[in-house]
């Protein structure tokens, strides 16, 4: 599954996972991340990214797994995203 996010903070990497901090039912485990061009009228101070996931029940996050907040991100002119906060 493909995810694209805006985000902030240290990029993840492959083998770490985002999920939601309210009543979350999955996860996503991080298979790859490509950063990809910024364009003029996306918001400063974040990274566009395409992250390659899988998605996972939430049970099954090991225990010390590295684990993103994942949150709705709903953007105002150009439609609705999910990100990242570090």
């Amino acid at each position: 599954m493909i995810l694209r996010a805006r985000w902030n903070g240290p990029l993840p990497v492959a083998s770490e996972y985002l999920m939601s901090s309210t009543r979350p039912r999955f996860a996503y485990r991080i298979i790859g991340v490509e950063v990809l061009r910024d364009l003029p009228h996306h918001v400063p101070g974040f990274t566009r990214l395409k992250l390659e996931v899988e998605r996972i029940p939430s049970q099954d996050v090991p225990a010390g797994a590295v684990i993103h907040a994942w949150k709705w991100d709903a953007r105002k002119k150009t439609g609705f995203a999910w990100s990242a906060q570090t």
